[in-house]
């Protein structure tokens, strides 16, 4: 659930930008190029093919705005995520955020990459540049109390799921996090289990 969000953003955010066919800049439309073409073999789970096109487009090195190429650096960190390539993939969010360091977004991808990792404790420091940034972000109080969660601290954790839960209500991720309120902190079972 949590690929089929971000794959639904990625392409809603890069898609929605309409390019002037007639741009003077020939690198600024071939980062585009190079992006799209990723981001469709990424909804394929063409994770290699879109691999090769984001290098491409780093490869072109930045354009005048540098929208684009920076933009490359937030796929292809996506993309060796999904190749479980959490090394490369925190290298790359790590470019990104210095291009862009007020995107939540970025720090929520960085965060999962820790967890991936099991960086419990860089994962919660994501999670509190996100709350910084957005103090009223579900995703980052339930992403902190995972975390908290795989620390042992459970009455933490408990406290921010259920601050999330209270954000996100009965979204698809609200769900979630009853669900894992229900078994972690209260110690109900679901479904007569």
């Amino acid at each position: 659930m949590k690929r089929n969000i971000l794959k639904s953003f990625l392409i809603t955010f890069f898609l929605s930008f309409n390019l002037n066919p007639r741009m003077i800049n020939a690198e600024y439309s071939y980062n585009y190029f190079y992006n799209s073409k990723a981001i469709e073999k990424f909804a394929n789970k063409d994770y290699e093919g879109a691999l090769e096109e984001i290098n491409k487009s780093i490869k072109l090195g930045p354009s005048p705005d540098e929208f684009y190429y920076k933009n490359s650096y937030l796929l292809r960190a996506e993309t060796n995520r999904a190749l479980e390539e959490y090394e490369s993939a925190l290298k790359d969010i790590n470019v990104f955020i210095e291009y862009d360091p007020k995107m939540e977004k970025a720090y929520e991808i960085r965060q999962e990459i820790k967890y991936d990792m099991k960086d419990f404790t860089g994962a919660i420091e994501d999670a509190n540049i996100m709350l910084i940034l957005n103090p009223n972000s579900g995703d980052a109080y339930a992403k902190r109390g995972l975390s908290l969660l795989a620390l042992g601290q459970k009455e933490k954790a408990c406290t921010d799921l259920r601050k999330a839960l209270g954000i996100l209500g009965g979204s698809d991720y609200g769900i979630v996090v009853w669900g894992v309120i229900q078994v972690r902190c209260e110690g109900k079972k679901l479904f007569g289990n």
